[in-house]
C-alpha cells in the first residue's frame, strides 16, 4: 500500500540571477536531496530502541507487549515480524522532486494505512513523524545543496555566456 510523505519549504533565497528554468533545477535538486537523506538516514532510525521517546510512539497495550516477546520479537518498536521495516527499507521506495516540494513513495503492508480500531496506534502517522533535530537536520542540508547548486548554476549561465 504506498504511503506518501511530502516535504515543502516556506523560505525562498534570492534567485533573481537566474532564469525560472534554472531557478527550478536548482528547487528540484534540493528538495531532491532533503528527500533522499529522509529515506536513507532518518526513516530506519524508526526502527531503533530509541525511536518510542524520539517520536512519541503510542504506548502499546501490555497483551501486545506479551505476545511479540513470546514470540521471539524483541522490543523494538514499529517490528513485529519485520516485515514493515523491510518493506519500507527496501528498493520499492522513490523520491519524487518538484520545484516546490519532495514526494518520497514507500511501499508498506496493508496494515500500515488501515485503522478499523479506535485504540490502535496510527502505524503511518508515526512512521512519517520527524523529530525536531532532523527537521534542522534537513534544513541545513537543503541550503548546503542549494548554495552548491546554485554555485553550479552560475558557472554554467558564465559558460553559457561566454560563447555567445
Amino acid at each position: 500500500m504506498p504511503l506518501f510523505i511530502e516535504i515543502n519549504e516556506t523560505q525562498t533565497a534570492n534567485y533573481t540571477m537566474l532564469s525560472k528554468r534554472a531557478r527550478d533545477r536548482v528547487l528540484k535538486g534540493v528538495f531532491h536531496a532533503i528527500g533522499m537523506k529522509w529515506q536513507k538516514d532518518m526513516l530506519p532510525n524508526h526502527f531503533t530502541l530509541a525511536a518510542k521517546e524520539k517520536y512519541g510512539y503510542r504506548e502499546r497495550t501490555n497483551k501486545y507487549k506479551r505476545r511479540k516477546l513470546r514470540a521471539g520479537h524483541g522490543i523494538t518498536p514499529l517490528v513485529y515480524t519485520g516485515l514493515l521495516k523491510r518493506s519500507l527499507t527496501g528498493f520499492m521506495q522513490r523520491v519524487m522532486a518538484y520545484p516546490t516540494r519532495a514526494t518520497i513513495r514507500l511501499v508498506g503492508p496493508s496494515y500500515l494505512t488501515i485503522n478499523y480500531k479506535p485504540g490502535r496506534p496510527h502505524l503511518a502517522r508515526e512512521i512519517l513523524t520527524v523529530a525536531q533535530d532532523e527537521r534542522e537536520e534537513l534544513t541545513q542540508h537543503g541550503h548546503d545543496v542549494m548554495f552548491k547548486l546554485l554555485e553550479e548554476e552560475a558557472k554554467a549561465a558564465a559558460k553559457r555566456t561566454r560563447y555567445k
